[in-house]
C-alpha cells in the first residue's frame, strides 16, 4: 500500500468513526478509530496524528462507560505529546 493510499484510508476511517460517534454507534466508532490508530502507529510511531485518534477513542470509551480504557487512551496521548515536545520535532 502506498503512503497516500494508507493516509486516505485513515482519513476515511476517522470520518466514518465521527459519523458513527455522532449517531451514538459507539462500538462501531471504536472499531473505526482503532483501525485508523493501528495504521498511523505503524506509519509514524509516536506522532501528533496518533494523539488525535487516541483522544477520539478516549471519548468513545467514556461514552461507553469504559473509563479505564478511556484513561489509558488519554495517558498514551499525553505521553506521546510529552515525548514529541521534548524531542523538538515538528
Amino acid at each position: 500500500m502506498e503512503k497516500n493510499e494508507s493516509l486516505e484510508e485513515v482519513k476515511q476511517l476517522i470520518d466514518q468513526g465521527k459519523t458513527y460517534y455522532t449517531e451514538g454507534k459507539y462500538s462501531k466508532a471504536e472499531i473505526m478509530y482503532k483501525q485508523a490508530l493501528e495504521i498511523l502507529k505503524k506509519k509514524y510511531g509516536e506522532h501528533p496524528d496518533v494523539v488525535m485518534v487516541l483522544k477520539k477513542l478516549g471519548l468513545v470509551y467514556e461514552d461507553q462507560g469504559k473509563h479505564f480504557d478511556a484513561e489509558n487512551a488519554y495517558k498514551q496521548a499525553q505521553e506521546i505529546l510529552r515525548k514529541y515536545s521534548r524531542s523538538g520535532s515538528s
